[in-house]
């Protein structure tokens, strides 16, 4: 599954460094995920996964739509993908991270994320 955690620097997360997912005691803020102090979290239905590595571009992303016209002959259609995978290669913050479920369980829109 996908999560957007929001108000974090892309830094935040490490790989090898684990998260906490915990319901929050406040009212929900628009849908955003609020990044707490871990003492401040914890119960027994918390998520808690473990970063395993940064996503890199890949071909795969080739196939949306606007990078792969049907129009376009094929050397333009390479050309634009590279362009894109190199571009999102560029800059941090593009990309996500992958993570292992070390404990499973829900995460609700406005849940708080910690380092656990």
């Amino acid at each position: 599954e996908n999560v957007l955690v929001e108000g974090v620097e892309f830094d935040f997360f490490r790989v090898g460094g684990r998260y906490r997912f915990a319901a929050s005691s406040s009212s929900e803020k628009g849908g955003s995920m609020m990044v707490e102090d871990a003492a401040a979290v914890g119960g027994e239905e918390d998520v808690i996964v473990e970063i395993t590595e940064m996503m890199e571009p890949c071909a795969n992303l080739c196939k949306l739509p606007y990078v792969n016209d049907p129009k376009d002959t094929p050397s333009e259609k390479v050309g634009r993908c590279q362009y894109l995978i190199a571009a999102l290669g560029q800059k941090e913050g593009l990309r996500g991270w992958y993570a292992k479920v070390v404990k499973g369980g829900i995460i609700r829109i406005g849940d708080m994320a910690a380092m656990a």
